[in-house]
């Protein structure tokens, strides 16, 4: 059960009767403070750093969601391998092209595997399961479900129009999304994790300065992934998937010369023996 009655639970959030530092817990001694710690504890779970469709859409159905699967003994990596499997199908549908419903199938797909997302987290913070394991599940699950969307797109298109060139386009965006997660991916190996959150950013990182940051702030936080899979996968949907890989190719261009310049800077940093940003 997700609220024990003869448990304490800790660090949950305003509201509790007693109080620890900034920490405190609530003795559940009946029903209804079980349900007021199980309030807590599912609230507890969202993160600051949430993007603006996460905080109002994706975080609110994932924890609906994970307060049932908790109760199943559900592991969060088993989870994490069902969300991914989950995503590439959100490919092979975008693949198809047609009949319409194909594109609805696979936006809804891909926007269903964003949202679900959040479930091994959340579940991994309510039982203690973390895992460095875990984590890289989790990151090359969401790379793969964009790469094989965009992949799918591309390909869908250039079936149901006759764009051979596409497929090209298509092959050489998917090449250079791997190519930006394989920087990404040799930093946080570096570091021992498998978190992308945890990767320093010279470019981006710190208090926006001048115009100019200010907007590669705004930038930062719209291209936000789930704010990003949202629109894409509307777009899709809405039956016009050349939009919505054009916008994807975009971005990935963007990305990868990003983190380039981002780990030109990394390295520059290390061999002056600077500290690096977070």
């Amino acid at each position: 059960m997700l609220a024990d009655p003869d448990a304490w639970l800790g660090r949950l959030g305003p509201g509790g009767s007693e109080h620890v530092g900034r920490a405190y817990a609530v003795r559940v001694v009946d029903k209804e403070s079980a349900r007021a710690a199980e309030r807590h504890l599912l609230a507890s779970l969202k993160k600051p750093i949430d993007g603006f469709v996460s905080r109002h859409l994706n975080r609110k159905i994932s924890l609906f969601i994970s307060r049932f699967l908790v109760r199943t003994g559900a592991r969060p990596n088993a989870v994490t391998v069902a969300i991914m499997a989950l995503g590439a199908l959100s490919g092979v549908a975008a693949a198809f092209g047609e009949p319409w419903w194909a594109l609805v199938l696979a936006g809804l797909l891909f926007q269903g595997q964003s949202v679900l997302d959040g479930c091994d987290g959340e579940i991994a913070r309510l039982t203690y399961r973390f895992s460095y394991t875990g984590q890289w599940l989790d990151t090359i699950g969401d790379d793969l479900t964009n790469y094989l969307f965009c992949l799918g797109l591309a390909v869908g298109c250039a079936r149901v129009h006759g764009w051979t060139w596409l497929y090209a386009v298509g092959g050489f965006i998917f090449v250079l999304q791997w190519y930006a997660s394989g920087i990404q991916y040799q930093r946080i190996l570096r570091m021992g994790t498998g978190d992308l959150l945890a990767m320093p950013n010279a470019v981006t990182g710190g208090p926006p300065k001048g115009a100019w940051g200010k907007f590669t702030r705004a930038v930062h936080q719209i291209t936000k992934r789930d704010t990003f899979v949202f629109v894409t996968a509307v777009i899709a949907a809405a039956q016009a998937p050349l939009v919505s890989f054009a916008c994807i190719a975009v971005g990935t261009i963007v990305l990868a010369s990003g983190l380039t310049l981002n780990e030109i800077r990394l390295r520059a940093m290390e061999r002056r023996g600077l500290q690096l940003p977070k």
